[in-house]
């Protein structure tokens, strides 16, 4: 496991007694002993995380204050290119399996499809933040070519449950954190549940539930333009139904993209889920209920999360692309 190194001081990471835990990989445990998880002995449900950070967003420098400006903003080029990459890498693996025609490349295709489906969220999410763009070509290109495909998704409706997480964080107007109460959202959890609860997701029991559990309660939404009209949608869907019918890869499709979507994304999406935050601390501080996760370069290559792994740096700063929440880290560690 890779380790933070930070000098000491108020801004940095933390790097004393760094270890493990199931909800993210790097935190710091001020306790004196810890359990075999890797969590404080005492650590019950409802606890908060052991803070990640020494000190918080307010606490950078004046110069440190002035990279984040530089660093704040759109950044189409990234998004657009990373949004090519992984249409060309899911065409590229569907032609490729159907070349192979051999089932245990049918299985990679499957899972391999799955984790470019949930890059597709990751990227309806940035732009859910203006950070393509704030033109409303932005939102019309992610719903064509990010929302759309995962067939339930649009910039718009997300934007009602995302945005209204970031505005009312962990209270009981926070739909994100609504959603996710229970036991099935209570952790320190058994391994056994925990692998159940994935079971579950594998065979297809969630994928709808995660669909309906997006809806949001009207006086809580934040109202976001549509800028394509509703019977687009339908032509949109009829004609990949009509096309693929008339070029015969309809069944391709069904297994290559309707069978990860259903069985692959929703384990991705609950285990980044449960990365990102504890989501059983009431009124919970963001340094209370989210890790920060230092990744393996083997780690990011087999589920690449767009550094969704910085999340405390998202919640801070939710004008920062992606593609510049590794420099964040960096800024926070060189502070301290």
């Amino acid at each position: 496991m890779d380790e933070l190194s930070a000098d000491t001081g108020k801004n940095t990471v933390r790097n004393e007694n760094i270890t493990a835990n199931p909800l993210g990989r790097v935190v710091n445990l001020s306790h004196s002993s810890t359990s075999i998880e890797g969590l404080p002995n005492d650590f019950v449900a409802g606890s908060p995380l052991p803070n990640s950070l020494l000190g918080g967003k307010d606490d950078l420098s004046l110069e440190g204050r002035k990279e984040l400006k530089r660093l704040t903003g759109a950044r189409p080029v990234p998004f657009l290119s990373t949004l090519a990459v992984t249409w060309l890498s899911i065409v590229a693996t569907m032609a490729v399996a159907a070349w192979m025609d051999a089932i245990w490349f049918y299985l990679f295709a499957i899972i391999f499809i799955g984790t470019r489906q949930n890059i597709l969220g990751l990227l309806i999410h940035e732009q859910t933040h203006y950070l393509c763009s704030s033109h409303p070509w932005a939102d019309a290109v992610t719903n064509l070519f990010a929302g759309w495909p995962i067939i339930v998704v649009s910039v718009e409706n997300y934007a009602k449950v995302h945005l209204a997480h970031h505005s009312f964080y962990f209270t009981e107007k926070d739909p994100d954190f609504i959603r996710k109460k229970g036991k099935d959202w209570t952790f320190p959890m058994k391994p056994h549940s925990l692998f159940l609860l994935f079971l579950k997701d594998l065979m297809g029991g969630t994928f709808f539930h995660l669909i309906s559990s997006k809806k949001i309660e009207r006086q809580n939404q934040i109202r976001r333009p549509q800028v394509l009209p509703g019977w687009l949608k339908l032509f949109y869907y009829a004609s990949i139904i009509a096309l693929s019918v008339w070029f015969g890869i309809w069944k391709l499709l069904l297994l290559l993209w309707v069978l990860p979507l259903l069985l692959v994304l929703p384990v991705i999406v609950r285990f980044s889920a449960i990365c990102e935050h504890k989501y059983d601390v009431l009124s919970g501080k963001i340094e209370e209920s989210t890790a920060t996760i230092i990744l393996n370069k083997w780690e990011r290559a087999l589920l690449p999360r767009l550094n969704f792994n910085y999340h405390i740096y998202h919640h801070y700063f939710p004008g920062i692309s992606f593609c510049n929440l590794q420099k964040v880290h960096a800024l926070f560690e060189k502070e301290g």
